[in-house]
């Protein structure tokens, strides 16, 4: 007797092989679906009906796929177009933003390449995990090259930049690879590795971008306080306001008779001995054009006057002394409140310098003999203030 139950006896496996050649009948399947095919309800008797659903069901992941990819590319082209720019800012704040952007462009970049990689290396490669490595270590070999060529060119090589690039690259291939894992309509082993691989997608995005947070929240809250440029109020602004040489910074109160603080604290700067130990402020935000002078106070607890160098220079400051403002103001004991006129911050060797692309104010002592302590408040762009000390331009 011949069976003829659910296509499974000789006849029904004659008429599947007079359907479909036995070579490539199971050719198009999934790897999912060639293990488990009564998990997708496929009928065993007509494995092209199989092929021709499985291939409907992946459109989608392809379609996701090159979405995930143009995604990618998209957040990269403004990071790059930055990157690349001459005069893109260079402070403190702006080095952990763009460490940062290592991730974004490395993760775009591996991200692209996956997509790539099938289309121009399938017949080189006949597994698809092959192409994950292509991708990963063509990101490697890109951002190793590029930290090789910092040796020679202006720059400064980093391995942590190349470590931020392996880690996007990782991001980007475990998230594009946890598209891949054929998930079953039930919770499952197969589902929930998937979403394990996009939490360790997450993790690894995560742990290459949080330091840009704190330093993204730090440039709102300076970009909402100009025309004010530091008051040493803040926690955010510890990241604006450095020292050099010998200084040392700290917030505190007020000294009891600096009756112009302007708030409940002020910077309290010691300025040991060393050639030029200093205060900056880096990165001062916004166009000081439309402003009158930089204005700030200071209070001196010295029994004597000290003088006190000022310099300003711009993104295009070539490092020479020329090429920069300088001045110096007499401070005297006990109160002070120094204006410098913006018209005349301009570089001593007479180049006007771009006002909207200030790159760090700075006051220092020159060979103090001893420990001098100085208190300073209220860094801002104001209106000319009548009475003020205006500090002599060195030219």
């Amino acid at each position: 007797m011949v069976s003829h139950g659910g296509g499974r006896g000789h006849l029904g496996a004659h008429f599947r092989g007079q359907l479909t050649p036995p070579s490539n009948r199971r050719a198009c399947y999934p790897s999912a679906v060639r293990r488990d095919p009564e998990i997708y309800d496929l009928p065993r008797q007509d494995e092209t009906v199989a092929c021709s659903c499985a291939q409907v069901a992946a459109r989608p992941r392809r379609l996701g796929a090159a979405a995930e990819a143009l995604a990618w590319t998209i957040a990269s082209l403004p990071l790059g177009w930055l990157l690349l720019r001459a005069d893109r800012p260079s402070g403190p704040v702006w080095t952990i933003v763009f460490d940062a952007a290592h991730v974004v462009l490395s993760a775009g970049l591996a991200s692209v390449l996956l997509r790539l990689s099938p289309r121009l290396l399938s017949g080189v490669f006949s597994r698809a995990g092959m192409h994950h490595v292509v991708a990963g270590g063509t990101v490697l070999v890109v951002g190793g090259g590029l930290e090789i060529a910092q040796f020679f060119v202006p720059g400064e090589p980093s391995l942590p930049d190349l470590a931020r690039d392996a880690l996007g690259a990782a991001a980007a291939l475990v998230l594009s690879h946890s598209r891949h894992v054929e998930p079953t309509r039930a919770w499952g082993r197969r589902r929930l590795r998937a979403w394990a691989l996009r939490a360790l997608g997450a993790s690894l995005l995560c742990l290459g971008l949080a330091p840009s947070f704190g330093a993204a929240r730090a440039i709102l809250l300076r970009h909402r306080a100009f025309p004010v440029l530091l008051t040493f109020e803040s926690a955010w602004e510890t990241r604006f306001a450095s020292t050099t040489g010998n200084a040392t910074l700290e917030f505190v109160p007020p000294p009891r008779d600096f009756t112009r603080a302007q708030g409940h604290g002020v910077g309290k700067v010691v300025f040991a001995g060393s050639k030029y130990p200093a205060l900056e402020l880096d990165e001062p935000f916004g166009d000081w054009s439309a402003f009158d002078a930089l204005v700030f106070d200071v209070y001196s607890p010295e029994p004597g006057p000290i003088g006190l160098g000022i310099r300003v220079h711009d993104r295009g400051h070539g490092h020479a002394y020329d090429d920069r403002f300088n001045a110096e103001a007499d401070i005297r004991p006990g109160q002070n409140t120094i204006s410098i006129p913006v018209a005349a911050i301009r570089a001593t060797s007479g180049r006007s310098m771009r006002l909207d692309r200030i790159q760090a104010a700075i006051v220092f002592l020159y060979r103090p003999r001893r420990a001098t302590t100085l208190y300073f408040d209220s860094f801002r762009l104001d209106a000319a203030v009548v009475g003020a000390d205006r500090p002599t331009d060195h030219r």
